[in-house]
C-alpha cells in the first residue's frame, strides 16, 4: 500500500453485482465511468456520506446516494428512510440506471456489509470513519470490523482507502493490501489531511491542511495547501466527518472554494447533532445509542457557552444490557463534568411501544448509577411531558439536549410544537 503518495488510477471497469434470493439471480451493470464511494464506520457514516453528496452535487456532478435516511438522486430524495427498508442495496442501485449518474455514494451499515461482497461492487474509494475501542465487547461490532477488513482487502489496484489516522484500528484495515493508495485524515500531525487552529462553537472554524500533495483520479497534481474552513455543524466529531469528505473530494479535484462554500451552508441532518432551535436558548438533537455517540455529544457541549444544561434522555428497550450500562456510565461521568443540573429520563410510552419488564430493568440501572454519583433526576412516562417540563425550567442561554435512539425520534416535532404554542399563548396575553 502507498501511504499519501501520488498514484495512477486505471479506467473504471464495468461494475457487476449480484445477489441471490431463493432461486432468482439479478445481475445489473452500471456505466463504465461511474465512480462508487463506500462509507463505513461505527459513527459518522450518514453525515460523512451526505457531506460528500452535497459537495459533489454543488460541483455539477450527477449524484446518487444510498443512506440510512433514504435514496437521493441529484440532490433530491426519491425514497425516504421508511421506504428504503423494503429494498436491498442491489434494488436501490438499480434505480440509478438510465439516470446518467457520475458518482454513487453508499453508506454501508452493519446489516449490509456482509452482503456487499456478494454484490461484487468495485469501489473506487472506501472511507472508514470513527470507531470506539470501548465497544469491542459487542459481537455485532466485532463482526462489522471483520467484514470491513475484508472489504478493504478486496479493493483493486490503485483504488483508494481513506482512514481516520486518530483511530488506532484503522491501520489494521489496510495493512494487508499493498496495491491500494491510503490517505489519512485526523487531528494527528502525521495525517495527510488535518485541521489546525480549531475554534468550536455554534459554527466550527479551522484551517484545513493538506500536508502532502496528491494526484487526482484525472491525473492533476494538488500541492500541499492550507485553507480556512467554517463548518455550519457542531463539534469536533463533525470536523472528522468533514475531513473525510474533503479528502474524498480532493481526490476528484473539486475546487477547495466550492468545498468551503458548501460546508458553510450545509445544514445538520435530522438527529445528527443538529441545532433544532437557536434563539433565546439552544436545543440540540442527537441520535445516541452507544458510548461513542454520547461521548461525541458531550464533548461538543463542553466547547459551548451556556448557563444551564438540561438533558432529556429517552430510555430505549432495544439497548443491549452491556451497551446500556456503558451508556449510563458515560452519561454519569459527563453530567458531573458539564455541571448539568436537570436530568430528565423519558420512557416514551406515548411515542413507542415498550415492554414494562425491560423498562423497569433499565430504570433500575439508571437509578443505581445516578444515586452512586449523587445525580438528581426525574422520570416521565411520556416524551411530551418530559419536553414540556424541560421547557418550563429552561431560561435564556440554556441548552436543552434531546438524546436517545428511536424513543426520541419524535422529540424535535414535539418540542417545536410546544415552543410555538408557548409563544402563541404569550402573544395572546400581551
Amino acid at each position: 500500500m502507498n501511504f499519501h503518495d501520488t498514484y495512477e488510477v486505471n479506467s473504471i471497469n464495468k461494475v457487476e453485482y449480484s445477489i441471490t434470493r431463493g432461486f432468482d439471480k439479478s445481475i445489473t451493470q452500471m456505466d463504465n465511468d461511474v465512480k462508487i464511494i463506500g462509507v463505513l464506520g461505527i459513527n459518522g457514516k450518514t453525515t460523512t456520506a451526505h457531506i460528500i453528496e452535497e459537495i459533489f452535487t454543488n460541483s455539477g456532478y450527477r449524484t446518487g446516494l444510498i443512506s440510512s435516511l433514504g435514496l437521493k438522486i441529484n440532490g433530491k430524495y426519491i425514497l425516504n428512510k421508511e421506504e428504503i427498508d423494503t429494498y436491498s442495496t442491489v434494488d436501490l442501485m438499480d434505480k440509478f440506471k438510465y439516470k446518467n449518474i457520475d458518482i454513487i455514494i453508499i453508506e454501508i451499515s452493519f446489516e449490509d456489509i456482509s452482503l456487499i461482497s456478494e454484490y461484487n461492487i468495485e469501489f473506487d474509494i472506501v472511507i472508514n470513519t470513527n470507531n470506539y475501542e470501548k465497544i469491542n465487547y459487542n459481537s455485532i461490532i466485532k463482526k462489522y470490523r471483520e467484514e470491513k477488513k475484508k472489504l478493504f482487502d478486496s479493493l483493486a489496484k490503485n483504488k483508494i482507502a481513506i482512514i481516520n489516522q486518530d483511530d488506532k484500528n484503522s491501520v489494521n484495515l489496510v495493512q494487508s493490501n499493498n496495491n491500494i493508495v491510503v490517505i489519512t485524515y485526523g487531528f494527528n500531525g502525521k495525517a495527510s489531511v488535518t485541521a489546525s487552529s480549531l475554534q468550536l462553537d455554534k459554527v466550527s472554524d479551522f484551517n484545513l491542511c493538506l500536508q502532502r500533495g496528491i494526484t487526482t483520479i484525472n491525473g492533476v497534481q494538488i500541492d500541499p495547501l492550507e485553507f480556512p474552513i467554517s463548518l455550519n455543524l457542531l463539534g469536533s466529531y463533525n470536523i472528522y466527518n468533514c475531513l473525510a469528505a474533503i479528502s474524498t473530494c480532493l481526490c476528484f479535484g473539486i475546487d477547495i472554494k466550492v468545498i468551503s462554500e458548501t460546508l458553510m451552508k450545509i445544514k445538520g441532518l435530522s438527529r445528527r447533532l443538529n441545532k433544532v432551535y437557536d434563539k433565546d436558548f439552544l436545543v440540540i438533537d442527537a441520535f445516541t445509542n452507544n458510548p461513542l455517540s454520547y461521548d461525541a455529544v458531550f464533548h461538543t457541549i463542553q466547547n459551548l457557552d451556556y448557563n444551564n444544561l438540561i438533558v432529556i434522555n429517552s430510555i430505549d428497550e432495544d439497548d443491549e444490557n452491556e451497551v446500556s450500562r456503558d451508556n449510563i456510565e458515560i452519561i454519569s461521568e459527563w453530567i458531573d463534568i458539564l455541571k448539568a443540573n436537570d436530568i430528565i429520563l423519558s420512557l416514551g410510552t406515548d411515542v413507542t411501544e415498550k415492554k414494562d419488564k425491560c423498562l423497569n430493568k433499565l430504570i433500575l440501572d439508571y437509578e443505581k448509577k445516578f444515586k452512586e454519583n449523587n445525580i438528581k433526576y426525574s422520570v416521565y412516562d411520556r416524551l411530551e411531558d418530559s419536553i414540556n417540563n424541560a421547557l418550563k425550567i429552561c431560561k435564556k442561554n440554556d441548552i436543552v439536549l434531546l438524546l436517545g435512539a428511536e424513543g426520541m425520534n419524535k422529540g424535535e416535532n414535539i418540542l417545536l410544537k410546544a415552543i410555538y404554542n408557548k409563544q402563541k399563548l404569550s402573544f395572546l396575553k400581551s
